[in-house]
């Protein structure tokens, strides 16, 4: 068994990669973590604390990504929930307000109410201007995204950074 690993991989509910990650700290691991599950969230950053630190998510969005409409999405949140962390550490907000504008999107090109219509221009639609790191949308005759892309972030500081892919890097990686 390998003493010194280079990277530790985690796939866990967030009370369990709590636990996991302060005991690591605590030994004085201080190994990256690739992480899966429970920990892309503010409440996940602000419970792991410090242990979040040098822990690496692949997410589908976060608030510093150079896209269209970041800004004025991550400047409204603020505005709509001033009480809340800021910068918002939690993908769902941009997926959520990707899917708003896919829908309106959507039903411009269906000019109408009529479902199949709409369906049909969702189906058959490339959305565009998206604040997504793929920046569009396409669905494949199997409804998933033609174009649907990953990022990698990075816990640092109590705040989740895209480290990868460099074209959309807001940070170097803290290796």
């Amino acid at each position: 068994m390998q003493k010194k690993p280079d990277v530790i991989f985690l796939s866990s509910f967030l009370d369990d990669a709590v636990l996991i990650l302060r005991t690591l700290r605590g030994l004085g691991v201080k190994t990256p973590v690739v992480a899966a599950g429970g920990v892309s969230s503010d409440s996940a950053g602000k419970t792991m604390g410090d242990a979040a630190n040098q822990v690496f998510m692949p997410w589908s969005w976060n608030w510093d990504l150079p896209v269209p409409g970041e800004g004025p999405l991550v400047e409204m949140y603020k505005q709509a929930h001033a009480d809340a962390p800021y910068p918002p550490n939690n993908e769902q907000l941009g997926l959520g307000y990707a899917a708003g504008i896919i829908l309106r999107q959507a039903l411009e090109k269906a000019a109408s109410r009529d479902s199949t219509k709409i369906r049909d221009a969702l189906a058959a639609g490339e959305f565009t201007d998206l604040p997504l790191p793929g920046k569009r949308v396409a669905f494949d005759e199997t409804g998933l995204n033609k174009h649907a892309a990953l990022i990698l972030t990075e816990w640092s500081q109590g705040k989740a950074h895209t480290v990868w892919p460099k074209d959309m890097q807001a940070m170097q990686p803290g290796l």
